[in-house]
């Protein structure tokens, strides 16, 4: 118990279930369908994004939306 009297709460952590082995076979899949290949002759009109989007592990705020546009 910590000093407030109450039960200090301990968060279970979940278990990592990243397998470099899925993330290979992915990569290996997209690269034989030329997913997300250049493909000049598509007719499509080019573009870039020059900027990031904000980062997911923290809360997003209105100074993000305010950057961006």
């Amino acid at each position: 118990m910590c000093s407030s009297g109450r039960t200090k709460f301990k968060p279970k952590l979940k278990e990592k279930t990243w397998n470099p082995e899925v993330e290979r076979v992915l990569f290996q899949l997209w690269q034989e369908k030329g997913i997300y290949r250049f493909k000049k002759e598509s007719g499509k009109p080019v573009f870039s994004i020059d900027t990031p989007p904000p980062y997911v592990n923290t809360p997003i705020h209105i100074g993000q939306a305010y950057t961006y546009v």
